[in-house]
């Protein structure tokens, strides 16, 4: 029986290595595969026939020019099987529902006030249903939806804990809630956790092994890769970068009380919302915006740095709901502070860049993680 379940084990793994492999860099031949995954030929071929013959993979053609025999193509079908992903924030719900290749076939967003937990649930059953018919998906084709929100969260559970300026919001088992309305498989997750799995799949991380992501939003929030894998930690709420405590301002507080939308409104008051959706123009222009700027990215900066020197990332990619060009200008300025900070004469420093997915990056991370569990290469 051990023996089995040891054989099962490894099949499941180099299933997940060759489906890796296509996902990120299809078309791709047999060899390739073989190359980069140290499978054997025949490991390869039996793995690639079985994906075939599931509807998962297919060969799109051969090879051109070289020497020897044109090789065969292998990719992802894209028709294969769909997934959404569903973001729930204070003031906001947004979708968007993705092929087998990730690439998205509707998106939907909706301004909103905090909801109660049932009124959400229903919110995010119209959410779904709406996508679903905008894309003209089958639900037979429904590989499973992800669901993200702000922690701290039981993903194992499937439960909302208690998310500052969340009121009412204690304890709350979202996932099976909306499971039970919509029918199919739901995965929840932390909205930055996903965010960060969406720029290592899709945007400005992807290639990156080891990743921070840092998500701006009314809050500050962050996910972790780590060798390729989302970084839960032991209570499943690791990244929570914006409670990292900060000396500002003569005192100490939560590092989101320094960078977030909710920051940048409580220095402005009224002005924050032009402000938030400033050109690069109106940011030159703007002395109270430009300090204000300055200010959080020492900040922001020293501790990104600090992250780097204890985790050695490839990246660190900083996005979430700043309009483009405030994002750019945050960016800049934080790109400059780190490596005032990082470790000295070390063989690899994290560069800062900016997410290439902005409003919908938590929702397309969602849809991310049901895909995860199916191409995951952990054994």
């Amino acid at each position: 029986m051990a023996r089995a379940a040891r054989t099962d084990t490894i099949r499941a793994h180099n299933r997940a290595l060759v489906l890796e492999e296509v996902r990120l860099r299809g078309p791709v031949t047999r060899v390739e595969i073989r190359h980069r995954t140290g499978l054997t030929a025949a490991g390869v071929a039996g793995v690639v026939a079985r994906l075939v013959e599931e509807g998962l993979v297919r060969e799109i053609g051969r090879t051109a020019g070289g020497r020897g025999q044109p090789a065969t193509l292998l990719d992802l079908d894209p028709e294969a099987g769909f997934t959404v992903g569903l973001h729930l924030d204070r003031d906001l719900i947004s979708g968007t529902i993705v092929d087998l290749k990730g690439d998205a076939r509707g998106t939907l967003r909706s301004t909103i006030s905090l909801p109660t937990p049932d009124a959400a649930v229903d919110l995010l059953r119209e959410t779904y249903r709406s996508l679903l018919a905008s894309s003209r998906a089958t639900e037979g084709r429904m590989l499973g939806v992800g669901l993200v929100t702000v922690g701290p969260l039981d993903p194992e559970r499937g439960r909302v804990l208690g998310p500052p300026n969340f009121p009412g919001w204690s304890d709350v088992p979202l996932r099976d809630a909306v499971a039970d309305a919509i029918g199919v498989p739901v995965w929840l997750q932390n909205n930055a956790t996903a965010a960060a799995l969406g720029e290592a799949w899709y945007g400005a991380g992807r290639g990156a092994r080891n990743l921070l992501y840092v998500y701006v939003g009314l809050g500050l929030g962050g996910g972790v890769l780590l060798n390729g894998r989302l970084h839960v930690g032991t209570g499943r709420n690791a990244g929570e970068v914006g409670h990292v405590p900060v000396h500002a301002e003569g005192r100490w507080q939560p590092l989101e009380d320094v960078v977030s939308l909710r920051a940048l409104r409580a220095a402005f008051g009224d002005r924050a919302e032009r402000l938030e959706s400033a050109t690069s123009d109106g940011i030159a222009r703007h002395d109270g915006l430009q300090a204000w700027l300055r200010s959080a990215s020492e900040t922001l900066g020293a501790v990104l740095a600090g992250v780097d020197n204890v985790l050695d990332l490839d990246a660190i990619v900083i996005g979430g709901r700043l309009a483009p060009d405030l994002a750019a200008a945050l960016v800049h300025e934080v790109s400059a502070v780190v490596p005032r900070f990082q470790m000295r004469n070390r063989p690899h420093a994290a560069r800062v860049v900016q997410g290439l997915v902005r409003d919908d990056v938590a929702a397309l991370g969602a849809a991310a993680l049901p895909l995860y569990e199916v191409f995951s290469s952990e054994p």
